[in-house]
């Protein structure tokens, strides 16, 4: 009945849904990705990313590049495409954009996260004879 026929389609559109998913698996791969969808483990997020934007050197840590899911910055730099990145003589991602546009990007995206990592906390100097922050 119509029970048997929802579930013929279902696998249908099962079926239909996995070959789509294959040949974007086999697209990625030839553009040098890792077709790897897990979550980046927080190994990988530590790492300091070195480009060269435009020729001007950047570094960015890339849980900062990776902080809103979802988004392009995101899915480069969560380190499934980092064999496919054009790289400079000193092996640092080689972006043509414009320096100051990636700057800014970054420091919002800094912003974003909220992050402060131990080498980052800035202690007002009012409060660094404060025994809680010795």
């Amino acid at each position: 009945g119509h029970l048997d026929e929802a579930i013929e389609q279902s696998l249908s559109i099962a079926s239909a849904l996995q070959e789509i998913k294959n040949g974007l698996t086999q697209r990625e791969r030839a553009m040098g990705g890792t077709a790897d969808t897990s979550e980046p483990c927080a190994e990988l997020m530590r790492d300091i990313l070195s480009f060269n934007v435009a020729g001007e050197i950047v570094k960015a840590r890339r849980s900062t590049l990776c902080a809103v899911k979802g988004t392009v910055m995101a899915l480069l730099f969560s380190g499934r495409f980092d064999n496919a990145f054009i790289r400079d003589n000193d092996k640092r991602i080689f972006l043509q954009s414009f320096p100051d546009a990636f700057t800014w990007l970054v420091g919002q995206l800094i912003t974003y996260v909220g992050e402060q990592t131990i080498d980052s906390i800035v202690i007002p100097p009012s409060r660094q004879n404060d025994t809680p922050f010795k």
